[in-house]
């Protein structure tokens, strides 16, 4: 299946680095072989790390195309039975807006699982494992950066929800809005009413730019605290390892390896807030298409 692609993928991805480790471990003791064949496996294995993502891809996007046509012919269904009274109380618009809020929210929520979250927890356990070889208190730094990214963002998400629910829904209200003034503008122009109409759909533009900018800064806040965490932990994880080091303890392929590994990391790390923000932006943008 695609998940376990994509973990095959990400272990193969992070433990790339080691690659790295075994090329500086050879020239540092003047092995010319050894050198060459671990250089020489580097491009193979970005090949092989490219195709199994390339795998992965096909897997998901069969999955991902599945789901949302299921998704829209149930929904489509569902809503058929309702009766007539629910037609003529709702616009047309709003209807086909809650049903896309919900399909393309389930539609971006599997990308997000198996290319975001598996990921990083896969990267984050095989850069442990490596970490934790070279060094103990090292391996303990970088977990409990873990953990406090993860706690911060779990902090931080449930407003940035709120604040995406908002979004989706005057999101919903301006489309809406808009559609069903262009379905009935030969009324709108009988009863010359253009104005009033343009009034109305310049209030729900400006209700979705507020609600946007809101969003937004919201997902701009959470990454600068990620920044910070990860420039505390990274620094008291990069000293202690050139303390060992000095005393050699570490060696620089070693060295090299958790640098390595921490800058494959760091976007992740980093934009571990992002992930929290678009699952928290699809989440909200799902349960507006569910209120009714």
């Amino acid at each position: 299946s695609a998940i376990v692609v994509v973990i095959i993928a990400a272990i193969l991805e992070q433990s790339i680095s080691y690659v790295f480790k075994l090329i500086i471990d050879s020239v540092e003791s003047g092995n010319y072989e050894d050198a060459l064949f671990y250089g020489l496996s580097f491009p193979v294995a970005l090949f092989v790390i490219q195709c199994s993502f390339r795998v992965s891809g096909i897997l998901g996007m069969r999955w991902t195309n599945n789901v949302r046509k299921d998704g829209y012919d149930y929904l489509f269904g569902h809503i058929l039975k309702h009766s007539h009274s629910y037609f003529s109380d709702r616009f047309a618009g709003s209807i086909h807006n809650k049903i896309r809020n919900v399909v393309e929210g389930v539609d971006n929520l599997i990308p997000e699982i198996l290319w975001t979250y598996i990921n990083s927890i896969v990267s984050f356990l095989v850069t442990f494992v490596f970490i934790l070889t070279v060094d103990v208190l090292a391996a303990v730094v970088f977990l409990l950066l873990v953990v406090a990214l993860l706690y911060a963002n779990k902090k931080l998400a449930p407003k940035k929800q709120k604040y995406a629910y908002e979004h989706a829904e005057a999101s919903s209200k301006m489309h809406a809005g808009m559609i069903d003034t262009i379905s009935n503008i030969s009324a709108t122009r009988q009863y010359t009413r253009e104005e009033q109409e343009k009034e109305r759909i310049a209030k729900m533009t400006h209700a979705h730019y507020l609600s946007g900018m809101a969003s937004w800064g919201r997902t701009e806040f959470m990454l600068f605290i990620n920044g910070i965490i990860l420039f505390i932990f990274s620094f008291a994880m990069f000293y202690i390892l050139v303390e060992r080091w000095k005393l050699g303890s570490v060696t620089t392929g070693e060295f090299v390896l958790v640098a390595s590994l921490i800058s494959q990391m760091s976007g992740t790390l980093i934009f571990i807030g992002r992930a929290f923000n678009s699952t928290a932006r699809t989440m909200g943008e799902m349960k507006e298409g569910f209120d009714e």
